[in-house]
């Protein structure tokens, strides 16, 4: 019977051990317009300096594509996922590349990243939840539109903002305690206002550009988006542009071969 005993707790520490997770606060361009927060989620803290550990990097970052139907908005849309085409550009893209406070308004969000000692500014043992509990807070990041910078009113939620949210949620809902958060709550009780002078205005700047650039101002909720079917009209006009530059350019060519 004493053995069963042992059995069973082996076993129920081997589950818990399984569930356990670690979330670190991500942190890039320290003290720059270009300031930049992600969460990571990993299995323990020797994850963290560990090169050969590649891990997703969850972000709120500002959607800056002009065919998008919240350009100018900050919105959260998964794990990083790299274009096919930065692929070989690796580590230095990702880290150098700007998110808020960019002049670009398509930022380059490249798949799994190890984890530096330096990044992880804040770590957290969050032991009563799963990575399915964190996923599903982050999903729930209500998106803003950013204003821009001629505006009055310039309240929307950044990145550092949607850490604060996501862990909030899990707070909420019993999957966290106020205990394990402390050193989140702290730093960003510490940094949140110098985060917001480094950052906003090159943010507020970069969306309005994009909005400029789209011709279409969205308020990033439901009640005024506009139809699909004008993004599949401007997406068709810019094919046709597209199409017509590469003809007259084979044209051209065709004529100098005939001189």
């Amino acid at each position: 019977m004493l053995a069963k005993f042992f059995l069973c707790v082996y076993l129920l520490s081997a589950v818990a051990s399984t569930f356990a997770i670690f979330v670190s606060l991500r942190e890039t361009r320290k003290g720059t317009a270009l300031w930049h927060f992600a969460l990571v989620i990993h299995n323990s803290e020797d994850d963290v300096g560990n090169p050969d550990v590649l891990l997703n990097i969850y972000e709120a970052f500002l959607d800056g594509y002009p065919l998008s139907l919240e350009v100018g908005c900050m919105v959260y849309d998964g794990p990083c996922q790299a274009e096919e085409e930065d692929q070989e550009h690796g580590e230095s893209l990702h880290d150098e590349s700007p998110h808020d406070g960019s002049p670009h308004s398509d930022p380059l969000r490249l798949e799994k990243r190890p984890l530096t000692v330096k990044q992880a500014v804040v770590i957290m043992d969050l032991a009563g939840a799963t990575e399915q509990d964190v996923l599903d807070a982050m999903t729930k990041f209500v998106k803003s539109r950013v204003p821009g910078p001629e505006e009055e009113n310039g309240a929307f939620s950044n990145c550092l903002d949607f850490c604060k949210e996501t862990l909030e949620r899990l707070v909420k809902a019993k999957k966290a305690t106020p205990e394990q958060l402390a050193g989140f709550y702290q730093f960003y009780e510490t940094r949140a206002d110098t985060v917001r002078t480094a950052t906003d205005m090159g943010l507020r700047q970069a969306a309005q550009k994009a909005r400029d650039f789209a011709e279409f101002d969205p308020q990033c909720n439901e009640n005024n988006k506009v139809p699909k079917t004008d993004v599949g009209d401007k997406i068709t006009e810019v094919v046709k542009t597209e199409a017509a530059v590469k003809t007259e350019a084979a044209d051209k060519n065709l004529v100098k071969d005939e001189l």
